[in-house]
């Protein structure tokens, strides 16, 4: 269990970022076999990605802890592609902690694969479903698939492509193959050489000591996105540490230094050993 800043920046090359909708096959397998990219990562937006088989998928990237059509819990889900997953919630094996871009799962993949470092971040069947009839299927790999974005106006994803430029900046090197989300963001050109850039925000997450919490043994808890499991282990920031801790509604287990800056500094009696833990997925 790690936060971003662990890995902002570690990412050398393109990242691609996968979607469900129907532009997806044909811009991967032009990815593949036209212009032979090799990427440093595949981020699957929700479980999307994990239903092609051209690009093996690095990192599930989630938003929603339940799956908004079946109500599934979205960390069995994803778990059985045996991929680290991504999210803002306490089961992720790379936590967004404080994080504040208000916006689906496609478009956080695309913020998550920029503080990666990736350059280009490619992105296919982010299709903010445009494509297709609202009553019709949404997903490449599922012509019967219902979403519960179909029936969302496209104002709605006007203000979310919005809120991740403001997110990942201008200057992000962002590229879309096919879909319908080009109006956002340019089409991606092989000839064009892109840099990555850090965001300014990604400078404050490196800066984030990582505390392993334990819940408490009684009764879920909830802070910001999440809702913990009694007796779980998950990771948070100092600042949220220091909610929960104050709360009693947690306890920290270890500190682990941020990648800038020094590491933080606790009293030694607030650091305690965990209780008796048992995987909560199967309870899941």
């Amino acid at each position: 269990m790690k936060l971003l800043g662990e890995v902002c920046g570690t990412f050398t090359g393109p990242i691609i970022v996968v979607g469900g909708g129907p532009s997806a096959p044909a811009a991967l397998e032009a990815l593949r076999d036209t212009y032979q990219i090799a990427p440093a990562a595949v981020l699957s937006a929700n479980e999307h990605g994990h239903k092609q088989s051209i690009y093996k998928v690095t990192h599930s990237v989630c938003c929603d802890a339940t799956h908004g059509v079946t109500r599934q819990s979205m960390e069995k889900v994803l778990r059985q592609h045996g991929k680290p997953i991504v999210s803002p919630h306490h089961f992720a094996d790379i936590r967004l902690a404080e994080w504040k871009l208000a916006a689906n799962t496609g478009l956080t993949a695309i913020a998550v694969a920029v503080y990666f470092g990736g350059a280009p971040v490619i992105v296919v069947g982010v299709d903010c479903y445009r494509a297709v009839d609202p009553h019709a299927g949404v997903y490449f790999y599922d012509e019967r698939a219902k979403s519960n974005s179909t029936t969302k106006h496209a104002s709605n994803f006007d203000r979310q492509f919005t809120a991740l430029e403001q997110y990942i900046g201008a200057r992000a090197p962002v590229r879309f193959v096919g879909g319908h989300a080009l109006e956002h963001f340019p089409q991606w050109d092989p000839s064009e050489a892109l840099a990555p850039v850090q965001p300014v925000k990604a400078r404050y997450y490196r800066s984030l000591a990582t505390i392993v919490m334990q819940c408490r043994p009684h009764g879920h808890v909830q802070f910001s996105m999440c809702t913990v499991e009694p007796g779980r282990l998950f990771v948070a920031s100092p600042n949220e540490a220091r909610g929960l801790v104050n709360a009693r509604r947690a306890k920290v287990i270890e500190t682990h230094a941020p990648p800038d800056g020094s590491a933080l500094k606790l009293p030694p009696e607030l650091v305690r050993p965990p209780i008796g833990y048992r995987p909560s997925l199967a309870r899941v």
